[in-house]
This record gives structure tokens, C-alpha cells and sequence, in this order.
């Protein structure tokens, strides 16, 4: 037997070495790892590291401190995946950080600004993520620093400073009708991440004005034929809006505020949660503007009318293990206006109405992705969208409300993927299937006597892209869709791309788009004046460009020559006016060539410099010039930006050339400038706060009146319908924790 007082003693012995040991045995048993980060002029404070352990899951977030370091302390030892952001810079991105029991790691890491990175990527251009260095099409990408340089309130904000890139938007009116390569707004096909978006007017424009920025992560603009992937109104490019979506495991909170002329005020807010298998954001937005009138004595002026912007959206994500995916995305957007005045249509009439509108969308989509092997996946995904104008007419002596305007869209995708090998090289391989249901219930529809239209498209469709050498890559696809009102359509495509080495290549390729006759061009009824025409063929295009591209770390350089032919084009028929109602027809043909060229520079000390520039001619089969376009257009924006200073500001100018008309009047050239610069004011820990402050038509730009055929203005004939010189500020304020 031990004595109680040696048991006592023993006890507390081993308690001491336990004690030791347990001290002793986790320094040993875990690893560290110490991060710097920089750029090319210096370190960077303020950068986010996120460092996840690939087997357990778990993940730590460091924030980089005045000498540019993060560090990680206390890790399980094994390979780690490792992620370093900061705005306006790619991501670094690596899985291969392998840290050993006992060790702390020192690793470098150099940031590369966006705009200079081989590591974007895109998916719009061929329906998957892939590198946008290697996409045969010409594809801008605006990527969310780029939006936030512009404090973009809306859609036609952002684009508008793509002129210079073969992308115009015409404004006037509350409204922003977008155009690529010299093919009109009809004839491009908006999407928010790869659905289809409402709205469209009996012109078949979608105003851009509608479309608020506050749920947007980025921008792809596919110029280009599309119709091979995406069917009707691709004839010249596929614009997708692409949502935000939770980028790091814990919870983030992004509130943000501004303020502006004409009591410009937007309150937003984000919030994204990820864990485990599961994550989800929450976008909302609420955004008062008192609009702006160019001419207060002329009430049919109105540049921007009185509106009201409400906007809420969500996108949802959760993982099965490594086979099931299951997805839901879901918006509801509502622009309310008011002091919107008009004399009828065609703003020809003597009695003026204040036009009263609440323009509603709502989107829900579920989704499901099944990896079925390593090499093969299936997707599944259903649309339900609509769209909702109601709208009051108000008089000096009464009120009149019109019936509403509703669209549908009822969607059903089904996508198959299947990689396989052939000479020794990767070729990825894509079937779909598609079922869409359009509807549309508007005053002055007349299909046997009621207003509501609506058509059934079964659509197959299928792309291989072939990789037949490391440096040679070309892609074939096609789509087949039936419409249940007027036939089918063929669409076929063609790229290729070339790498001579990694710096230069070369691209091609061809498309044939259509857009098919909405229905306010089949069946509008106004009586004895106006009817649609239900006999309509689709509009087809056959789209060439032909490009190259230099992408370095100092200067990219792009170059695109673009052919677009025209047939079938609708446009109204006057052959039996007076004698008989105004209707439409397929007459029109053209062509649209012209070339898109930019470069942008990376200089010392954080400035980036860059210009785009764009030609574009546009012809009749008998050579004649078709007017009412641009020839010349272009963007110029010089950036500086430093992330020891938390600073990023620029200077941005859009330059618009003269345009001619087919009655001998023109608009004149005439360019807007703009300074934006946004500042890091605080970062502790978990928070960061934020502010801007920009000024738009810095020049006090306006009176841009259309000038008869001696060149002389038409006092009070506003052609372009610019805001005068406007101000704004703003504080975001960012919350990241695990």
C-alpha cells in the first residue's frame, strides 16, 4: 500500500508533468504561417487574408497590419487554402499552402490590379466560368471596383462609360436604351445572372434607368451574336448583370449611405452568411431622387423625373456532400415616378398629363447542379419572372388610370457537361434543353378579341470547345428554337483563339443571331391609325470580329474589327397612310462594321491610365450611309489609386461624336467629365469604414440642342438630356467576422 502522503505527492507530480506536457505538446503539435502583402510600389495594410484548412473546414481571417503582415498562429498542421483580397486588386488565390507541425511559414504574396490579371474570370461568353483571357469573343468585364469608381446609381450609369468599348446608351426622359456595335437596344439581350430581363417597351427598348446597382457584384458585355447560347435578341451581344454572392466563411455586413443634388439619397445593405455547407446574401436598397427638368417653363423636359427606387434580393446556396448543389435566387425591384408630363405618345397632342408609374419585377429561381462523376455534371434551374406597370394619367381636370401592363416568363433549363480527352487535351462538351412560356397582358393588344398574348419556345442547343493544342483552341455550337406563333430559327456559331505565347493572341468568331417580333409588334391595335402586323418574320444578323489581344503586367492592348449584317430588320410600314393604318414590316437591311480598340497602362506609384475608342459605319445593301448613330465615340479615364493611403481616385471622360440624321439635322459632339475618389478612413479588427465623394458633368455640360441643316441649334430641341453639374458623398461601413 502507498502512503495517503506519497499518493498525495505523486498526484501532485503528475499533475505538474501534465501540465508541462500539455503546454509543451500544442506549440509542437501545430503550425503558424506570417503572410505579407504588397504591390508593386510597396506593402499593403488593410488586405484580407482568409486562411482554411482543406480537410476540417475550419478558417481563420487576418487583417494585414501597417507593414503589410498577417499572422496565423496555432493552425492544424496539413494543406491549407489560402485567399488574399483588396479592392480594386484580383484575388490571390492558392491550395497548395502545406504547413508542418512546428514551423511557421513565410510566405510573399504581390497583388495585381484587376485590370492587369490573367486570373478574371468570366461566364457569360460560353455559360460557364472560364478565364476571360482565353474567351474567343470580345467580353469587358466591369468588375465591382470599376462600378464603385463610377458611384453608379443605376444600370445606364455604369454603361454609359462604355461608349468608347462599342457599348452606347441613349438617354433622355428617364430613360436609358443600350446599344453594341451600331445594332439598337432591340436587338441586345439583357440578362441578371443568366435570366432573361422584362420590360422591354413596344419598340422593344428596356430602359436601363429601372435597374439599380446596389445588388450587382460585376458586369459582362458579350459583344457579338449570342443567339447560338441564348436565342432571341442576341443579335449583337448579351449584356449579364451578375448579383453578389458571399465570398468568405463567417458573416459580413456592408451598410452603406449617400448623398447628392436633387436630394439624391440611397440607403443600402448587405448581408451574407457561409457556413458549412451553406451560404446566402441579402441585398436591399431604397433610393429617393427629385429628378431634374432641363427647361422649368416646358414641362415636357423632364431629364429625370421624380422617382422611387425599392429593391430587395436574395441569393442562397447550400452543398450535399460533394454531389448536390441546390440554389435559389429570388428579387423583387419597384420604381415608383412621379412629374413625368407628356402630351400623348408622340408628344404631339395640346392637352399635357402627368404620367404616374409603378414599374414592379419580381424573379424567383431554384436551382439544382448534380456532379455525377468528376467529368460529367447535370444542372437544373426554373424561372419564374414578371413584370408589372400600372399607371394613372393625371390631368388638369381629371384622372384617368390605364389597364396594367404585365409580362411573364416561365422558364425551364436543363444543362448537361461533360469533359473528355482527345489528343491529349481536355474538350468540354455542352447540351441543353430549354422550355419557355412567354405572356403579356397590355391595353391595345388585339389577339381575336382579347389582350393577352402568349407563346410557347421548346429550344435544344449544344457547344464543344475543342482544345487542340495547348496554344489552339476553337469552339462549335448551335440552337435550335420553335416558337409556337411564327416557326423556328437556326442559329449557329463558331471561335477561335490563338495564343502565340502568354502575352499575345489572337480571336475570332462568327454568330448568327435573330429576334423575334415581340408582341406589341404582332398585335398592338390603335384603332384606325396604328395595328401590328402578325405576319412578322424574326430580325437576323451574321456577326464576324476578328481581334487581337496583348495582356502584360505593364500595358494591355485590345483591337477588334466587327462585321454585322442586318436582314429582315422591322420597321414601321407607311405604304398605306394615310388611306390606311400605320403598321409593321420586315424592310430593313444594313450593315454595321466598324472597330473597338482600348488600352490601359500600368505606371509607377499607382497610376493607371486607359482609353477606348470606337468606329463604327453603318450602310445600306446600296452603299447609302444609315444615319441616326455615332461614328465616333470614347472613353477616357486616368485611375490612381493607393492602398497605403486607403486612397483610390479618378478622373473619367466621356466623348461623344456628332451625329447625323436622315432630315439633314444633327446632334454635335460634345463630352462629359466626371472625378470620383474614395478613402479608407478606419479599420479595426472586424470593421471597416469608408467614404466618396464625386462630382459628375464637372464642365457644366447642357443646352445640347439639335442643330438644323446650316448647323445652327434649335433653341429649346434638346437632344441630349444631361443632368447639369451634380455632387454626392457617401459612407459605407463593413463588418467581417467568422
Amino acid at each position: 500500500m502507498i502512503p495517503n502522503q506519497s499518493k498525495s505527492m505523486l498526484m501532485l507530480i503528475l499533475t505538474v508533468m501534465a501540465g508541462i506536457f500539455l503546454t509543451i505538446v500544442p506549440a509542437e503539435s501545430t503550425a503558424g504561417l506570417t503572410v505579407q502583402v504588397r504591390d508593386r510600389d510597396g506593402v499593403i495594410p488593410n488586405a484580407t487574408v482568409v486562411l482554411t484548412h482543406l480537410d476540417t473546414g475550419a478558417a481563420g481571417r487576418q487583417v494585414t497590419d501597417d507593414q503589410g503582415l498577417a499572422r496565423f498562429s496555432g493552425q492544424v498542421p496539413g494543406l491549407h487554402h489560402l485567399m488574399v483580397t483588396y479592392r480594386g486588386f484580383a484575388d490571390y488565390i492558392r491550395d497548395d499552402i502545406r504547413l508542418t507541425a512546428g514551423d511557421i511559414l513565410e510566405l510573399d504574396v504581390t497583388l495585381t490590379l484587376a485590370e492587369f490579371s490573367d486570373t478574371i474570370t468570366v461566364t457569360t461568353a460560353n455559360r460557364r466560368v472560364e478565364l476571360l483571357r482565353n474567351v474567343p469573343e470580345p467580353t469587358t468585364v466591369i468588375g465591382e471596383a470599376e462600378i464603385e469608381d463610377t458611384g453608379a446609381r443605376t444600370a445606364k450609369d455604369v454603361l454609359s462609360e462604355q461608349a468608347g468599348s462599342g457599348v452606347l446608351v441613349s438617354t433622355g426622359g428617364g430613360q436609358g436604351h443600350v446599344s453594341i456595335n451600331g445594332i439598337p437596344n432591340s436587338g441586345v439581350l439583357v440578362l441578371v445572372d443568366g435570366r432573361r430581363l422584362l420590360g422591354k417597351n413596344g419598340l422593344g427598348d428596356l430602359n436601363l434607368e429601372d435597374l439599380t446597382m446596389q445588388p450587382f457584384e460585376r458586369i459582362e458585355v458579350v459583344k457579338g451574336a449570342g443567339s447560338a447560347l441564348y436565342g432571341s435578341d442576341a443579335l449583337g451581344g448579351v449584356i449579364n448583370f451578375i448579383t453578389k454572392k458571399p465570398t468568405t466563411a463567417g458573416y459580413a455586413d456592408q451598410f452603406n449611405f449617400s448623398y447628392g443634388s436633387y436630394q439624391d439619397t440611397q440607403i443600402g445593405n448587405s448581408f451574407s452568411l457561409s457556413r458549412g455547407g451553406f451560404s446566402g446574401i441579402v441585398n436591399a436598397s431604397y433610393r429617393y431622387y427629385e429628378g431634374f427638368d432641363l427647361d422649368p417653363e416646358n414641362p415636357q423636359t423632364i431629364g429625370q423625373p421624380e422617382s422611387r427606387f425599392t429593391n430587395v434580393s436574395t441569393n442562397l446556396e447550400q452543398k450535399f456532400g460533394d454531389r448536390i448543389i441546390l440554389r435559389g435566387f429570388a428579387e423583387y425591384a419597384l420604381r415608383q415616378i412621379d412629374n413625368y408630363f407628356f402630351t400623348g405618345a408622340t408628344q404631339i397632342g395640346e392637352e399635357v398629363y402627368n404620367s404616374v408609374r409603378d414599374i414592379a419585377r419580381w424573379t424567383v429561381s431554384p436551382e439544382a447542379e448534380f456532379i455525377i462523376t468528376e467529368s460529367t455534371v447535370l444542372s437544373l434551374r426554373y424561372t419564374h419572372s414578371r413584370y408589372d406597370r400600372e399607371e394613372t394619367r393625371k390631368y388638369e381636370d381629371r384622372i384617368e388610370p390605364i389597364q396594367p401592363w404585365q409580362e411573364y416568363n416561365n422558364e425551364l433549363n436543363v444543362i448537361g457537361r461533360q469533359t473528355w480527352r482527345l489528343l491529349n487535351q481536355e474538350q468540354l462538351l455542352q447540351v441543353g434543353y430549354e422550355f419557355r412560356n412567354e405572356k403579356m397582358d397590355r391595353e391595345n393588344l388585339n389577339i381575336g378579341g382579347t389582350s393577352e398574348a402568349d407563346r410557347d419556345i421548346h429550344v435544344v442547343w449544344a457547344q464543344n470547345e475543342f482544345n487542340v493544342a495547348p496554344r489552339f483552341r476553337f469552339s462549335l455550337g448551335f440552337r435550335y428554337d420553335d416558337y409556337s406563333d411564327f416557326g423556328d430559327a437556326f442559329s449557329p456559331k463558331v471561335s477561335a483563339m490563338v495564343d502565340f505565347n502568354r502575352q499575345h493572341s489572337i480571336r475570332f468568331s462568327y454568330g448568327h443571331g435573330f429576334r423575334a417580333p415581340n408582341f406589341g409588334e404582332l398585335y398592338l391595335d390603335l384603332g384606325p391609325f396604328f395595328r401590328g402586323n402578325p405576319a412578322l418574320k424574326p430580325e437576323i444578323s451574321d456577326n464576324i470580329t476578328a481581334g487581337y489581344v496583348f495582356t502584360g503586367s505593364a500595358a494591355n492592348v485590345s483591337f477588334d474589327y466587327f462585321h454585322n449584317r442586318i436582314q429582315d430588320g422591322i420597321v414601321f410600314d407607311f405604304s398605306q397612310f394615310p388611306f390606311g393604318p400605320i403598321s409593321y414590316t420586315n424592310l430593313r437591311e444594313y450593315t454595321a462594321r466598324g472597330v473597338n480598340s482600348s488600352v490601359d497602362v500600368n505606371l509607377p506609384y499607382g497610376f493607371t491610365p486607359s482609353l477606348a475608342y470606337t468606329f463604327v459605319q453603318r450602310e445600306d445593301p446600296d452603299g447609302v450611309e444609315v444615319r441616326n448613330y455615332p461614328k465616333h465615340s470614347a472613353f477616357a479615364k486616368i485611375l490612381w489609386a493607393n492602398p497605403r493611403y486607403g486612397l483610390r481616385a479618378n478622373l473619367r471622360a466621356d466623348i461623344n461624336g456628332a451625329v447625323e440624321f436622315e432630315d439633314g439635322t444633327s446632334q454635335p459632339a460634345y463630352q462629359v467629365w466626371k472625378f470620383h475618389v474614395s478613402k479608407k478612413l478606419w479599420t479595426e479588427g472586424d470593421y471597416t469604414i469608408s467614404a466618396f465623394f464625386q462630382v459628375e458633368n464637372i464642365f457644366d455640360e447642357r443646352d445640347v440642342f439639335l442643330r438644323d441643316a446650316a448647323g445652327n441649334p434649335i433653341p429649346n430641341d434638346f437632344q441630349i438630356w444631361l443632368a447639369p453639374r451634380t455632387f454626392m458623398v457617401g459612407l459605407s461601413f463593413d463588418l467581417t467576422r467568422f
